[in-house]
């Protein structure tokens, strides 16, 4: 029977999930001084983060992005 070696530690990671989301009324969506198109935006912003509980050390780890569309000018 193979054994880990007892020096080995366990891995203790935590993992935590969001997506927060929301909306963004914007008067002037192309930034013009005349004929002004105003929209709304949605907003999506996925991440993930990794987390170590070690106790002589720490790892942390974060990746993540923002996501927008306009809903009538969103091509």
């Amino acid at each position: 029977m193979n054994r880990l070696p007892a020096s080995v530690p366990a891995l203790s990671i935590a993992l935590a999930l969001g997506l927060p989301a929301g909306l963004l009324y914007d008067s002037n969506i192309f930034a013009t001084r005349s004929d002004e198109v105003d929209d709304i935006l949605t907003l999506f912003t996925p991440a993930v983060t990794l987390v170590s509980d070690w106790e002589r050390h720490r790892l942390q780890a974060r990746t993540g992005a923002t996501l927008a569309r306009y809903r009538d000018n969103g091509d």
